[in-house]
């Protein structure tokens, strides 16, 4: 029964590790986080936040922050 269950959970880590690169990807594609600033046109307002938020990391990097931060419960 022991080795079921460690057979079961080490299956679903690629699992899960796949599902959320899947769910960074979409989330990066569709929505634009400075949508707001870019309207006000202020550059130093978006290069501040950009720095911020990450944005001006590499994509690998930002996704395993971005899997730190759900691991962590950080999820906002």
């Amino acid at each position: 029964m022991i080795t079921f269950i460690t057979r079961r959970v080490l299956y679903s880590v690629p699992v899960i590790l796949v599902a959320s690169f899947i769910l960074f990807w979409a989330v990066r594609s569709t929505f634009d986080p400075l949508a707001k600033l870019r309207q006000a046109q202020d550059p130093t307002a978006i290069a501040r936040e950009i720095e911020r938020l990450g944005l001006d990391r590499s994509i690998p990097e930002q996704y395993f922050l971005w899997l730190r931060a759900m691991v962590t419960g950080d999820w906002g």
